[in-house]
């Protein structure tokens, strides 16, 4: 069996191991099964008077994420449903039993990230200020064109002829 002198297993040793830091420096570094975390870029919302859904985007988020949520001037967080991701990859999630025209909190997190908004719900009753109101009035001379002094003979008129933002104090509806 041959053997090489000290100095030249030396050498192929510090080479191996030179060529061998310099490939690792050049290659990008992977951990086996390890996914990537993402970071939380934008929380927003969607109020209605006793529930809101809860978008977050973001990049690599992951599949689901914890969401908290108080009312504004409470201290103690209630613990949300968790939002999961969807295809595009935003989480999303909603929140129930919200009190009417009130502001909350939202906390989301995934154990390494964090992020928080605010949003405030409906009122129980929406404000509708008609554009237009559309007269009916069954006893009234055909050809009327909806106005007070000139109402529409039937309900069906007024409805062939109205737009957006229209109302009928006579028949109840509104469009």
């Amino acid at each position: 069996m041959k053997t090489f002198p000290r100095t030249r297993h030396r050498r192929y040793f510090l080479t191996v191991l030179v060529m061998m830091i310099f490939i690792s420096l050049c290659l990008p570094f992977q951990n086996a099964g390890a996914t990537p975390r993402g970071a939380f870029s934008q929380i927003s919302f969607v109020a209605n008077i006793e529930t809101a859904g809860v978008t977050v985007s973001g990049a690599g988020l992951p599949a689901s994420a914890q969401m908290a949520y108080r009312r504004v001037g409470e201290t103690n967080w209630q613990t949300g449903h968790n939002l999961v991701r969807i295809k595009d990859g935003r989480l999303v999630g909603s929140l129930f039993n919200l009190a009417p025209a009130s502001s909350y909190e939202v906390k989301v997190t995934d154990g390494t990230g964090e992020i928080v908004g605010s949003f405030t719900t409906q009122a129980d009753e929406l404000l509708f200020t008609p554009t237009n109101i559309i007269y009916v009035n069954d006893d009234a001379a055909p050809g009327g064109d909806g106005s007070f002094a000139a109402p529409f003979r039937t309900i069906q008129e007024g409805v062939n002829r109205a737009r957006a933002g229209d109302t009928s104090p006579r028949g109840g509806w509104g469009l």
